[in-house]
């Protein structure tokens, strides 16, 4: 069970968001009545979620699996200008139909609570505006009448909580597609890389090249920033490097020559697996694998 505490009451405000490049821009949804009921209760339910399952703490290179939800550090909410806009929301300017219908919305969020501090956060990630791009929309009450504005449609779930607490989210690829997979997280590509470099000996004229492939690449940029986050990245030597290598087949001079490792476009794959662990021999067989994904085991 865990142990939290998510507000779900208290004042309510609606936003809704939609980026252009690297910036993300707000606004203020007014909403009241059966919509307000609806949603909180959609909060309680989300937060009961949360009490009462069980979590599992939040890795790129891993999955939710059959847990409830993930948990995860307010580091990894790195997409800073949505949290800004999230940040904002009782100050942002009022939505406009007219310019709502000409927008993709990327989220909606429920804010609940009376303390600024202390308030929590609701997203779904996607647009839950319908119809609107459709040329004649009609709504059917004893006689048909065109529809102009907007259609909101919203879901009976959310995706992420935020609380001063903690993060925890339900669905990993929308937490990743809002705050992981973006052109101002993207932008840090070249940084990741640059740490790696400094826990373990990589040549310098690899790393341009590594760092392309890592923004670009999803599944490396996983592998790479969970590589990040691992203890035993630290405590490799070229001398414990050279014995992995060998022991999983992988010849030493081609991918780690006078000492350094070599991130070549046709070494990396090879290179990460291996130290991201996902290199493995069959028990009976004797076979060489590697794993694309997998879960710490849990006896």
């Amino acid at each position: 069970m865990e142990n939290t505490n998510i507000p779900t009451s208290g004042s309510a405000t609606l936003i809704g968001a939609w980026r252009t490049g690297k910036k993300v821009h707000g606004r203020y949804i007014r909403f009241g009545g059966d919509l307000q009921s609806e949603l909180q209760r959609y909060a309680k339910e989300a937060a009961e979620r949360i009490t009462t399952g069980t979590g599992k703490d939040y890795d790129p290179d891993d999955e939710k699996g059959e847990a409830d939800f993930l948990k995860i550090q307010h580091e990894e909410l790195q997409d800073t200008a949505v949290v800004e806009v999230l940040k904002k929301a009782t100050t942002l300017q009022n939505a406009d139909s007219r310019e709502l219908k000409k927008k993709k919305l990327a989220f909606y969020s429920l804010i609940l609570g009376d303390n600024p501090e202390r308030r929590s956060i609701f997203i779904k990630v996607g647009n839950p505006i319908k119809l609107a791009e459709k040329s004649l929309v009609g709504i059917f009450d004893n006689s048909l009448t065109q529809i102009k504005d907007p259609v909101f449609q919203f879901e009976d779930n959310w995706d992420i909580v935020i609380t001063e607490w903690g993060v925890w989210s339900f669905n990993q690829k929308a937490f990743e597609r809002l705050f992981k997979e973006t052109e101002v997280v993207l932008a840090r590509t070249r940084e990741w890389v640059e740490k790696l470099a400094t826990l373990i000996p990589i040549a310098e004229e690899d790393i341009e090249g590594f760092a392309e492939r890592v923004r670009s690449n999803s599944h490396l940029r996983a592998k790479v920033t969970s590589l990040l986050r691992k203890p035993h990245i630290e405590s490799l030597d070229t001398k414990v490097l050279r014995e992995k290598m060998i022991s999983r087949g992988l010849d030493p001079e081609v991918y780690m020559p006078n000492g350094t490792i070599s991130l070549k476009k046709e070494n990396q794959d090879h290179v990460i697996r291996l130290l991201n662990e996902d290199l493995f021999s069959g028990d009976f067989s004797g076979e060489q694998y590697a794993a694309s994904k997998k879960s710490v085991r849990k006896y």
